[in-house]
């Protein structure tokens, strides 16, 4: 493939004198899903075929300003994910609704693997399937009119190469490589995600667990020793499934600010938005009772880096766990989450996207392609501290030096499951003190670190061995 950059006038000459319209017929379904992971094969032939249908539909100006008004966050440098399964039913001034347009453009390909079913597959069997315009264009002006963006498509498992399948609306395709701590260097086009989602959770309310059976514990687990019962408002915060009336979509963020309305600790040692530095309310004075509280203050990401360890096309956000193991009980992990983090929200490095217009040449055709260049920095001021206020332990025994093990990981929750058992995989957090079970069931996860709490820690900073901090 050539990329030129050429002026509006050429560019217009070169494609209504050699142009082809259509690159559909071109085939790679079947082939991209033979090589993948074979656990994933049907998944990744549907995630396939809606990634492309989704692409095609973008050919549509009506579809392309409903993604952008839809993604929209006044004020914010984030955008909204869009699940599928909630959207699917909007109608869109034409009439049709989004499920609808979409699956006008399936073509030959996708109709010769799936019929008329793909939009019943995606259902049933991609039912967390999201399409998401990536937080790192937040900076340009998309305008609907004149440019189409290509589709992304995060397959469950990546395809040979380190490799995602990225579709455009006139059927070409084109496999781009993902790599770790890249800094974004590998975006190439103006793109729009179809993934796993990751605001969201399908959960059965018979036994909340979601669709790959792991608890809703596991994702909130202090929603089990907040002192009122707000499961019901959990519950009931949620869009109740018309085919399925025991499973709910649950948004993460939403759950996540019922457990703040109505257990965050809000006493004399709660921190507020101001930062207070080094001269924060504990005192080490150990005469005051309230010593006896362990109390998550905040937390605070100092650098960047390891925000991009895990992929970049992709994963926008990770799921921050707070584990505490006391020592007087060393069977048991006291967890924290604070779900779903954007890394575009943490004010640690900004990214200035710059759109061209391109030439792409391909089967001796030639098409203009939206191109983006990345200029990335990094942030050396302070980041956003995110407020957490949680009373995690009551009963602090000023007698000893060292009381608790704390441990902080992020945890990527996608198609694949990657059990982590607290007792022999996180060697840097809790050997040996750990002497109980405990296991989760992420797709991915990074160690940030791990720490030792005393009653008089809680007056600055601390700071684990990569760039991040937590307050007490």
């Amino acid at each position: 493939m050539i990329i030129k950059h050429l002026t509006f006038l050429s560019l217009f000459i070169l494609i209504a004198s050699c142009s082809k319209d259509d690159f559909s017929s071109d085939r790679n379904i079947v082939a991209w899903a033979e090589n993948s992971n074979p656990n994933f094969k049907d998944l990744t032939q549907i995630r396939l075929a809606f990634g492309k249908s989704v692409a095609r539909a973008l050919g549509e100006q009506e579809f392309r300003a409903y993604i952008k008004e839809k993604s929209t966050i006044p004020g914010e440098q984030i955008y909204h994910e869009l699940l599928f399964a909630l959207i699917k039913d909007d109608i869109l001034p034409s009439g049709r609704t989004v499920a609808q347009l979409i699956q006008a453009h399936e073509d030959d390909e996708v109709k010769e693997i799936f019929g008329e079913t793909l939009m019943d597959r995606v259902a049933n069997d991609d039912p967390m399937v999201a399409i998401k315009l990536p937080d790192l264009f937040h900076s340009m002006i998309w305008d609907t009119k004149n440019i189409i963006p290509f589709v992304g498509v995060q397959t469950p498992d990546l395809l040979p190469g380190f490799t995602y399948p990225f579709y455009y609306h006139n059927g070409y395709s084109e496999l781009i490589k993902d790599v770790n701590a890249a800094f974004y260097e590998q975006v190439k086009y103006f793109y729009i995600m179809v993934k796993y989602s990751s605001d969201y959770l399908l959960l059965n309310t018979d036994n909340l667990t979601n669709e790959k059976n792991i608890s809703l514990y596991e994702f909130l687990p202090q929603i089990e020793y907040c002192t009122k019962n707000i499961l019901p408002q959990i519950l009931t915060s949620g869009v109740r499934s018309a085919a399925s009336p025991n499973k709910i979509l649950l948004d993460k963020q939403k759950c996540y600010a019922i457990w703040q309305e109505h257990c965050s600790y809000t006493g004399e040692l709660a921190y507020t938005s101001q930062n207070c530095g080094n001269d924060c309310p504990r005192n080490c004075d150990p005469d005051n009772p309230l010593n006896k509280n362990l109390i998550l203050g905040d937390f605070e990401v100092k650098e960047d880096l390891f925000l991009f360890v895990v992929g970049i096309l992709f994963r926008e956000s990770a799921n921050v766990s707070f584990d505490f193991i006391s020592f007087k009980q060393k069977d048991l992990i006291k967890r924290f989450v604070v779900p779903n983090v954007r890394y575009q929200s943490l004010d640690k490095f900004v990214t200035t996207v710059t759109l061209t217009e391109g030439i792409t040449m391909h089967d001796n055709s030639q098409f203009s392609v939206p191109l983006v260049s990345l200029a990335y920095k990094s942030s050396q001021t302070n980041g956003k501290r995110f407020l957490i206020n949680a009373l995690m332990f009551d009963d602090v025994n000023l007698e000893n030096d060292f009381i608790y093990t704390i441990c902080t990981n992020f945890l990527y929750y996608e198609d694949s499951v990657n059990p982590i058992n607290f007792r022999t995989d996180l060697f840097h957090c809790f050997q040996p003190f750990f002497n109980g079970q405990k296991i989760v069931y992420p797709s991915y996860s990074t160690s940030i670190g791990s720490e030792f709490y005393s009653w008089c820690t809680g007056t600055q900073d601390l700071i684990y061995n990569v760039p991040f901090s937590i307050k007490y």
